[in-house]
């Protein structure tokens, strides 16, 4: 969204290219955007990303990393992980949730909960709140005995985040009285109110 100013695709990408030659790692990595969402040109973004991840810019690392795990033209399980695990050590919460993916499913890596869970924790305490809705179905359906408290925290700290997919899980929960929660429809209603307000202020 153009800031007071029409929105004009090809005056950004110009603009963002003069600040990317001169070796600018931001303007680099909104390049790559640019090219990848907007023109659909992933080989570019990827020449763009590369040279912002160069200079350590965790967004590109992470972006890089999953294009090489998503994007079946340009799979390369191997570059993902490396991609990934450079902006991780940044803290970045998305590409923490793409690593407890890949271990969640088996993408690339032996699959295994546990480490799941340990990425998905990790990007969970920052604030993400699809991890935080990953590890309360995690805790719900994968762990064996079920932890309903894990479930319904994480399931509650997505939610207050406006994550709809927890909110509606939530409501489900209260509605039918499930993981120890005696049902209770007006805590139910609350919940998928929330969801309802959320979508109508997005539109």
């Amino acid at each position: 969204e153009g800031d007071g100013i029409e929105r004009n695709i090809d005056e950004a990408r110009k603009w963002y290219k003069q600040a990317a030659e001169r070796n600018h790692s931001d303007a680099q990595y909104n390049l790559g955007l640019l090219y990848e969402y907007d023109n659909d040109d992933l080989q570019e973004a990827i020449k763009w990303y590369k040279k912002s991840a160069t200079q350590r810019n965790s967004n590109a690392e992470c972006n890089l990393g999953g294009i090489y795990c998503s994007d079946i033209a340009h799979q390369d399980y191997k570059l993902s992980l490396e991609w990934l695990l450079k902006s991780t050590e940044q803290g970045d919460s998305v590409s923490q949730l793409q690593l407890g993916l890949m271990y969640k499913y088996g993408r690339g890596v032996e699959q295994d909960l546990n480490e799941s869970i340990k990425w998905f924790t990790k990007s969970a305490e920052n604030n993400n709140s699809v991890s935080q809705l990953n590890l309360g179905i995690i805790y719900k359906y994968d762990k064996s005995p079920p932890n309903h408290a894990e479930s319904m925290k994480w399931m509650k700290r997505s939610s207050q985040e406006n994550n709809i997919s927890a909110q509606f899980h939530l409501g489900f929960i209260y509605f039918q009285g499930e993981q120890g929660i005696e049902r209770d429809h007006r805590e139910a209603l609350k919940y998928f109110y929330a969801c309802l307000i959320f979508e109508d202020s997005e539109k």
